[in-house]
């Protein structure tokens, strides 16, 4: 059980770091010029 508590964490906070990555992404895309 103990595995699955690290997993479901894990996942989480990938999620976490996956949404900030995206939003710097996005904001880099948009201030760049064409």
């Amino acid at each position: 059980s103990k595995a699955i508590w690290w997993s479901v964490g894990w996942i989480a906070t990938d999620e976490k770091r996956c949404a900030a990555f995206s939003r710097i992404v996005r904001n880099t895309i948009i201030r760049a010029p064409p």
